[in-house]
């Protein structure tokens, strides 16, 4: 039978205190830009209504273009062609 390989005869070692670190915050101004980034539904809110419609209806129809499949393929193009989204 082997000898168990403990640290049983070893002096221990001292813990190592926890260190104490002091942050400073300090308030960070971020620049305001006029042509930021918004979300699509944020940017339509700002369009004329004609924009608005166009900006729908194409957004209706990229989804349907996430959905073609060779099987959905003929009824999706009806939906497409009667604008029956």
């Amino acid at each position: 039978m082997s000898k168990n390989r403990s640290q049983q005869g070893r002096p221990r070692q001292q813990q190592a205190q926890p260190m104490q670190l002091q942050i400073q915050r300090v308030e960070v101004k971020l620049k305001k830009s006029e042509n930021a980034w918004k979300p699509g539904d944020k940017v339509s809110e700002d369009l004329d209504p004609q924009q608005k419609k166009f900006a729908d209806l194409l957004k209706r129809f990229r989804s349907i273009l996430n959905k073609i499949t060779p099987q959905k393929f003929e009824h999706l193009l009806k939906q497409v062609c009667l604008d029956r989204y």
